[in-house]
């Protein structure tokens, strides 16, 4: 009766934060929908992912997933948007990527999959300008300094 009274607590979650947890992966398939599949916001920040399949593994089992914390993740920078990711992340509202080491215009791609979204934490990046770096370089090649934006 124990047993099944947490797993009924678990199944009602809906903010679970996992800060430095030592988390690497969505563990057996479907076992986070069937324990906790309620969750609408989830804060992963300094856990040992650096890729995104392992987020997209979690992230499917969350249907009601609208907030996602990644910050200090080193999570490697995509050529292409995996299939999944508009179906499993379009739905967030508020992406937390500070600290990740991330560029611009990886965020401008991922942020593309991503209608919804509405707040965006992106913190100690290094970014220098919002716009693209192909456009800072042809307002450069035209303008100089002036032309550059900050």
């Amino acid at each position: 009766a124990d047993r099944a009274g947490r797993e009924q607590a678990l199944h009602r979650l809906e903010r679970v934060f996992l800060p430095d947890a030592g988390v690497t992966g969505a563990g057996e398939h479907g076992a986070i929908a069937a324990a906790c599949g309620a969750i609408e916001e989830l804060d992963l920040e300094g856990n040992p992912i650096s890729e995104w399949q392992p987020l997209l593994d979690i992230a499917v089992q969350l249907p009601r997933l609208h907030w996602l914390g990644l910050n200090r993740l080193p999570l490697q920078p995509l050529d292409a948007l995996p299939d999944t990711f508009g179906a499993t992340l379009g739905g967030l509202r508020t992406l937390c990527l500070s600290r990740t080491g991330m560029a611009w215009e990886q965020l401008l791609l991922i942020a593309s999959a991503m209608p919804h979204l509405a707040e965006l934490h992106f913190c100690a990046n290094g970014v220098v300008s919002l716009e693209p770096a192909s456009a800072r370089g042809a307002a450069e090649a035209e303008g100089g300094e002036e032309g550059r934006a900050v």
